[in-house]
């Protein structure tokens, strides 16, 4: 039988950079970091290290700034500096516990503010695990 984690973690990455952003998500914990890591930055080169790193804390439902996991309220940043498309259609936006945006949004609101990460103007939503 085939074991993957029996390649040298660069052949791993290669593999996974054909994989969506969603499969990648179903399968975070099978993966190392740095695997996952490399993978994304094969898949996404212009993307800087910080916006990599964001990216799979989102992926494990943790905050793209802080690492914190994500509570069943937080925002979602919908800045167009900052926004990543994945795949030929489907875009992602950084996920961020509302302690790092020091906001709290209801479910469903927006806020006009500078981005914490790119510091343009974009808009915070309120999302909700109910949204």
């Amino acid at each position: 039988m085939f074991i993957f984690n029996n390649l040298p973690n660069d052949i791993q990455a290669k593999i996974l950079s054909y994989l969506t952003m969603h499969k990648l998500h179903a399968c975070y914990n099978v993966f190392s970091y740095n695997t996952l890591f490399h993978s994304i930055k094969i898949r996404l080169n212009y993307l800087d290290d910080t916006i990599v790193k964001g990216t799979i804390n989102n992926l494990a439902k943790r905050c793209f700034k802080c690492s914190k996991p994500l509570t069943n309220i937080y925002n979602l940043l919908l800045c167009s500096v900052c926004l990543i498309i994945t795949d030929r259609d489907s875009i992602h936006y950084p996920e961020i516990c509302q302690e790092c945006t020091k906001i709290k949004i209801e479910r469903g609101k927006t806020r006009f503010l500078d981005c914490i990460i790119c510091k343009k103007h974009s808009t915070y939503l309120g999302i909700s695990v109910f949204s």
